[in-house]
């Protein structure tokens, strides 16, 4: 089976993890297999953002004691997730005014000098050890209208970088074929010499040249559905194409146009079809049969649905493709501007309407449940934000919101029973512990 993989005393192996954010929280799965699983973030600070992280010292200090206590000379894994480069890019030392792009860079050198400083902190020698830096998203900072991630299957956001070095891993070397970051895995596993292993997981990456595999690579993102009721996006990618299924598909060649900014679908049918056809192949190749009907604990189901992972979770939507939606998120931003500036009635008259068309918007449902809540519409904002935990049921956010809004309001005993909520989301909730 292979969970067998996991186990470390099949070879030995200490394993170690140590996390950013509380966006890979145990509670989702992910700390299965490890020793220890350092999660714990040093406070509860909830903003905009969603969870609370801890900066990149911070992580790399736990994981260098961890380190410390090994054994000597005995083999370990070791995965740390570094959250700095994301948003909001608030580095230590920033000049006031600096702009986007200069706190996302000092963020990103921020991570890279604590990577230095693990390396340096390796038992043994540097070059003995197998060594894998890789990102999970690039920020959008403006491009295709999208200030951040997690809307577009753009070149900004999802290609990343991917670094390997150590025993086997040619010296040197750039692969120029494109390939996804989800057969890290066995890649690892292979270079461990546990090809056995490795044959659980997605198949490796290419890491000599002398292969002439071509990759098609699968990218998607529910989002747009999941948080603002629009229509979700897949995408397929080779060294030359990328496809986008969306309400209006679009097609890019990557070699004429890198910044896909000539959407070439209409002039390119046969190849938008034959992509299409292709992306359909891979979700096929995709499908787990009867996992479905697996049978899941309520803190498992309510931790996968709040990350979006639980089939049938997602309603319809609105229907609205992305590409329309970004002029909705910058209403909202106005919006958020004129709330900040106390003018709740303005707020109010910006987002009215724009629930009127994206009723299954998450965030704009919370954005006018607050400006209700500020003009002393509290009956009303109770409602609006019991609208938002009917989409989202496994938010501990949207239901903090709410538990928020109903002491608030006087109702004390439902105020402490939508506080139980959120704890029984989340159990390492401060300020549900707090209120």
């Amino acid at each position: 089976a292979a969970s067998d993989v996991y186990k470390r005393q099949d070879r030995g192996y200490h394993t170690g993890a140590f996390i950013g954010s509380r966006v890979l929280d145990r509670r989702f799965g992910l700390g299965r297999g490890f020793d220890v699983y350092g999660d714990r973030m040093p406070a509860e600070t909830i903003g905009e953002y969603g969870y609370p992280e801890r900066d990149a010292e911070a992580v790399t200090d736990v994981a260098l004691e961890w380190l410390r206590g090994l054994p000597a000379g005995e083999p370990f894994f070791l995965w740390i997730h570094y959250y700095d480069p994301h948003a909001p890019y608030a580095p230590a030392g920033i000049a006031a005014g600096a702009t986007v792009e200069a706190a996302y860079s000092a963020e990103i050198a921020a991570v890279d000098r604590q990577i230095g400083r693990l390396l340096a902190a390796l038992p043994g020698r540097v070059p003995d050890h197998l060594v894998a830096v890789v990102g999970d998203h690039g920020e959008a900072l403006g491009a295709h209208g999208e200030r951040t991630h997690g809307v577009f299957l753009y070149r900004e956001t999802l290609e990343v970088p991917l670094i390997l070095a150590g025993p086997g891993v040619p010296s040197g070397h750039r692969e120029e074929t494109t390939v996804a970051i989800r057969g890290l895995a066995a890649t690892l596993l292979r270079l461990i010499g546990a090809d056995e292993a490795a044959g659980h997981f997605e198949p490796g990456l290419v890491v000599n040249s002398a292969s002439d595999q071509v990759t098609a690579v699968y990218s998607e993102s529910q989002m747009p559905l999941a948080a603002y009721g629009w229509a979700p996006l897949e995408a397929i990618t080779t060294d030359r194409w990328r496809f986008i299924s969306a309400p209006r598909q679009e097609l890019y060649d990557l070699a004429e146009d890198p910044s896909e900014s000539f959407n070439v679908a209409e002039s390119n049918e046969k190849v938008a079809r034959r992509l299409e056809r292709r992306l359909g192949e891979l979700k096929a190749a995709m499908s787990v049969g009867d996992a479905e009907d697996a049978e899941l604990d309520h803190e498992t189901a309510e931790a996968l649905r709040a990350l979006g992972y639980v089939a049938g979770t997602l309603g319809a939507g609105d229907g609205i493709d992305p590409k329309d939606g970004m002029a909705i998120l910058a209403a909202m931003d106005q919006a958020r501007t004129v709330l900040n500036r106390g003018e709740s009635r303005r707020a109010m008259e910006i987002l009215g309407p724009l629930v009127e068309r994206n009723p299954s918007n998450i965030p704009l449902l919370t954005r006018l449940a607050q400006a209700q809540l500020e003009t002393g519409q509290v009956k009303s904002a109770l409602s609006t934000y019991e609208r938002a935990v009917e989409l989202d049921p496994g938010s501990e956010f949207l239901r903090l919101n709410l538990a928020h809004a109903l002491r608030r309001s006087g109702r004390v005993e439902e105020a402490r029973g939508a506080y139980e909520a959120v704890l029984s989301i989340d159990s390492r909730n401060l300020p549900a512990w707090l209120n």
